[in-house]
């Protein structure tokens, strides 16, 4: 619009004034944006008019809002969160005017975060299949815009870009490590390690022919120049037959082939199937025989390490541990029975070599299948033979309370440390290291000071007690760590059986309970020490040290070993005639 203003005055034609108006004009409209979350955003608007255009920028949340001081060309957003994600607009106006600018939308991206891999059961990240079934991994994660890619040991899949991945029709050729990895415009992240095992069904069939199902897992990467550990599992009775299918039931009995511990013990892990026919009492014997031969046939293919063979089991597994412990200790490194109760009538039915495998037995009080007493009389009869047995007994808990006895800290490092043959290792452990550190120590004191040191992988130690089993005299330890036991009373003259057992956690807040350990030294007399003084046609026998009753014994010729008994219950001294038996003489004690 334009006006002309003319004035006259005296016969004078002044100036003409000519004033010009511009409604505002949007030249360039903000633009859409994706910022990540945190950052900082701004959008910009173009525009002109006459007089110089004035702004409001506003955002829509549901209506157009204004946006409190934000009345520049140019809105500055810091430190944006998954709120501030809208349509951005710019009011422009001027006396002339008012203008809307298009709208902007500002995406916020959120980095993927909380990232969680699952497998098919929910339970872990891990996955124990049989082959031929369709197991899955999930991931879920928080953030906006993901993309995946999943790997398998550290490889790419090609076409495997979905959250979920599953398998058809799975083979062990499918085991191995899986990762998958998800990114966004605000970075990525990687999951945890989800441990694929797949194992093909077997039936084994002995020379007497017996049948054994079975189920066995290779090493990840398995090489066939590196010796590998193995583990033996025995299922519970429900799990019998011969589908070969029921004893993979997960009953907690996996930890051995999780992730971590695979990477830290890749190993074997052997799974037969009980038939109904061998899973009575009577019958053990025989499906143990074929176990024992079915082991030997996969040393045999396999190379598995013979000093390194693990043997454990839940409720009639429990028991088969504990008869293979009984009947083929020299097979095991390391036994873990659960739920379950010493096989044999009595422990010196066992032959002495049961004393040597390293146990750790699992048992709850409140178990009305087995009974509890059934572990508690067994680990104390092993105990009094001279065993070292770790023994959690749970407060409370029924018979299935294998889970939480696998998901124990510690017991896989505990079972993968042990070696047939070799002094129990790795905590929990207590040992004896004063005055020896062997398990025979010789003396004709009356009283004993003993010294050693205990832990419970950082857990605390409450109580370190001592028992003597010759006189049953009992007394508690100072010091937990590190501890003593003073003035134990011996039984002079014969062998003391001298056993130290630590108290710990049962490392369940459920259960509750407590774990003992222990370590034996069995005492004895000093051996016989001989002495022979002549006295004129006759010589005197001397000697001290060693338990009675003492035989003298004569022989004529020492390279004969024609020993024979010269004096039964003998005591000190004897007066031997050198005219009329003259020879070698010993003492031998008890």
């Amino acid at each position: 619009m334009s006006t002309h203003l003319a004035l006259l005055t005296a016969g004078l034609l002044l100036a003409t004034i000519r004033v010009s108006f511009g409604q505002p004009v949007v030249t360039q409209p903000p633009q859409a944006q994706t910022n990540v979350v945190g950052s900082t955003a701004s959008f910009t608007v173009g525009a002109t008019g006459t007089p110089a255009p004035a702004y409001q920028w506003q955002k829509l949340d549901g209506n157009w809002t204004d946006l409190v001081n934000r009345t520049n060309a140019t809105v500055i957003l810091t430190n944006v969160q998954t709120s501030d994600e809208a349509d951005y607009r710019a009011i422009v106006s001027n006396t002339s005017g008012i203008t809307n600018s298009a709208a902007a939308h500002l995406y916020i991206v959120v980095p993927p975060e909380n990232l969680f891999l699952f497998g098919n059961l929910y339970l872990s990240s891990d996955i124990v299949a049989i082959a031929g079934a369709n197991p899955s991994f999930t991931a879920f994660a928080t953030g906006t815009s993901l993309s995946y890619q999943w790997r398998k040991d550290d490889v790419a899949l090609p076409g495997a870009t979905n959250s979920t991945l599953v398998f058809s029709n799975v083979q062990p050729s499918n085991a191995g490590s899986y990762t998958v990895v998800l990114t966004n415009l605000a970075g990525a992240i990687t999951s945890q390690v989800g441990q694929l095992s797949v194992a093909a069904g077997w039936v084994f069939t002995n020379a007497q022919g017996t049948q054994l199902p079975y189920r066995l897992f290779l090493p990840p990467n398995y090489n066939p120049n590196t010796n590998y550990p193995l583990v033996l599992f025995w299922h519970g009775a429900d799990e019998s037959g011969t589908n070969n299918v029921s004893q993979m039931k997960d009953n907690g009995q996996f930890p051995f082939l999780s992730a971590t511990n695979l990477a830290k013990f890749p190993c074997f892990y052997l799974a037969p199937q009980i038939p109904y026919s061998l899973r009575s009492c009577v019958q053990y014997d025989l499906f143990l025989e074929c176990a024992t031969n079915l082991l030997a046939s996969l040393e045999n293919q396999f190379a598995i390490d013979p000093d390194r063979v693990y043997v454990t089991g839940l409720s009639m597994g429990g028991y088969l541990s504990w008869i293979m412990i009984a009947r083929h200790p020299q097979l095991l490194a390391a036994a873990v029975p659960m739920s379950a109760g010493w096989s044999c009538t009595s422990v010196q039915d066992a032959p002495p070599l049961s004393l040597r495998v390293p146990i750790w037995n699992f048992h709850g009080a409140s178990d009305t299948t087995i009974p509890v007493s059934w572990s508690d009389n067994g680990v104390a009869g092993l105990r009094n033979a001279g065993a070292n047995v770790l023994y959690t007994r749970y407060q409370s808990g029924f018979h299935g309370i294998w889970p939480t006895a696998y998901r124990t800290p510690g017991l896989v490092d505990w079972m993968m440390a042990q070696r047939r043959g070799g002094t129990p290792t790795n905590q929990p452990i207590l040992s004896i290291t004063y005055p020896t550190g062997g398990s025979v120590y010789r003396t004709d004191a009356t009283n004993l000071d003993l010294a050693g040191t205990s832990g419970a992988m950082g857990q605390a130690v409450t109580l370190v007690s001592w028992t003597n089993l010759a006189n049953n005299a009992q007394g508690i330890a100072l010091g937990s760590n590190a501890w003593t036991a003073a003035n134990i009373p011996l039984v002079s003259g014969q062998t003391n059986l001298i056993v130290i057992t630590a108290t710990t956690t049962s490392w369940s807040p459920n259960y509750l309970g407590n774990t003992t350990f222990n370590d034996t030294l069995t005492v004895m007399p000093s051996p016989v020490r001989l002495t022979l003084t002549l006295q004129g046609a006759e010589a005197l026998i001397n000697w001290t040290g060693g338990v009675p009753p003492y035989h003298v014994q004569r022989s004529t010729h020492l390279a004969a070993d024609d020993w024979t008994d010269f004096l039964t219950n003998a005591t000190p001294p004897v007066s031997v005639s050198i005219t009329a038996q003259a020879g070698f003489y010993r003492v031998v004690s008890q």
